[in-house]
């Protein structure tokens, strides 16, 4: 099988899953495809790429392409926007404590200063992140930032703060597809069990299995110590199969 049939297959597969939705949601081909057009447009800016630069990689016109920006903005990443700032602090805290001036280094080009303390603010608060001053080393007696528990989660109620761990979870699953399936890195890990569970205390089965995942997992952060590690992604899913009609 040649690259092109092998992206192609890739690409159709992965369509699967936006022409699944659509059909869940009785969305008209023409709607499809202005979702399609906008959500590649969006990984077009993330990736810095100008207007001008997107609309020549896209084929369409300056003025597509702005009517796509402002549509983007004013419907998805205002809204969005708050609620994927705490993730975000979190994960900072969790590669090295990290001081109030570096994370607003970091997301100044996207957040206000006072919207940046604002979520430090509420992360210390819910007790995820916690203050330290160093006693020795760099960063000596500066106030920094670190987890309160290397196994803390964020848990927030509300849409909007689902759909911000809908976009990680994409984004990991993005993730696995690239390695695996481009680039054969064969350090990415995907499998697909089936299963059978009780009808009655099924649930809780799920989430004692969940917790000794986590528990498993937080032994293997915890045997680290300073040794030299790299950070990776994982997601942790399952729902009733469903039979096709």
């Amino acid at each position: 099988m040649n690259q092109s049939e092998r992206k192609n297959r890739i690409v159709f597969s992965l369509m699967m899953l936006p022409a699944k939705m659509a059909n869940e949601f009785e969305l008209s081909l023409k709607d499809t495809k202005h979702w399609l057009e906008t959500a590649h447009f969006h990984t077009l800016r993330q990736k810095g790429r100008t207007l001008k630069e997107i609309a020549k990689h896209l084929k369409i016109g300056s003025r597509k392409t702005s009517q796509l920006s402002e549509k983007l903005r004013k419907n998805f990443l205002l809204a969005e926007h708050d609620f994927g700032l705490p993730r975000r602090i979190e994960y900072l805290v969790w590669g090295e404590p990290i001081s109030r001036k570096r994370v607003q280094q970091l997301l100044g080009s996207e957040y206000e200063v006072s919207e940046i303390n604002e979520a430090i603010d509420q992360l210390v608060q819910q007790k995820r992140i916690q203050s330290t001053k160093p006693l020795q080393g760099r960063g000596i007696g500066k106030e920094l930032f670190e987890l309160s528990r290397k196994e803390a989660r964020l848990y927030e109620d509300g849409f909007l703060s689902r759909i911000d761990g809908l976009n990680h979870l994409v984004d990991t699953f993005y993730s696995v597809i690239l390695q695996r399936f481009v680039k054969d890195n064969k350090s990415a890990f995907a499998r697909t069990l089936t299963l059978r569970i009780p009808v009655e205390g099924g649930d809780e089965m799920l989430a004692e299995l969940y917790e000794s995942i986590f528990e498993s997992l937080s032994k293997i952060e915890n045997r680290i110590g300073d040794k030299p590690s790299k950070a990776i992604d994982l997601s942790i899913f399952w729902a009733p199969k469903k039979k096709e009609e």
